[in-house]
This record gives C-alpha cells, structure tokens and sequence, in this order.
C-alpha cells in the first residue's frame, strides 16, 4: 500500500510518499525532479518494511537529508533490480541510489 504524505506535510514532496508495511512496489518509475528537505526519493520518500522490485527513477532530487535516486529512506526494506539515473545533491545521507539505509 502507497500513501503519499504530501498533503499531511507541506514540506515533502515525493512520488509514492512513503511503502507502508509488507507491502511492494513492483515495475514502477518515475520521471522529473523532486525537491524538498527530509526523505526525497525519485520514486519514494520513506520506504519501511517493504519491498521494491524492477522499478526505476530518472530524475533531479535536491534537498537536505535522506536524499536517494530512487529511495531517500530505506527502514528494514528490500530493493532488488532497480536502477536510478540523474544527480542527486544535499547534505547528509545522500545516495545515488538510496540516501539512508537503517
């Protein structure tokens, strides 16, 4: 299950907002940039106990903390075959492909 968050607070902007508990995101992308300050992904911004699978992200992410091409948060979480491309900039846990992973 997907909930997006952005309307719970102002300041996160994302795709998928954040993969709720066992569930999956599955042949999934996502294009375009994403700006913010806390937990930005291309695709997800929080990613918890769950799992992504064949899905992909293109796009600029800028912000502050947490920042992933594809994933800005991964909590306990499985990403297998996914690919980002596109630069991503901030300044603590910044990864191409995840930002943080716990």
């Amino acid at each position: 299950m997907l909930r997006d968050r952005r309307r719970q607070r102002g300041k996160k902007r994302r795709r998928a907002g954040r993969a709720e508990p066992w569930g999956a995101v599955a042949r999934c992308y996502a294009t375009g940039a994403v700006s913010g300050y806390l937990e930005l992904g291309g695709l997800i911004g929080l990613h918890r106990d769950s799992t992504v699978l064949e899905s992909f992200a293109t796009g600029v992410v800028w912000g502050y903390k947490h920042l992933g091409g594809l994933v800005g948060n991964n909590d306990m979480s499985v990403v297998n075959d996914c690919y980002a491309r596109g630069p991503v900039s901030g300044f603590e846990g910044i990864g191409g492909l995840v930002g943080r992973k716990a």
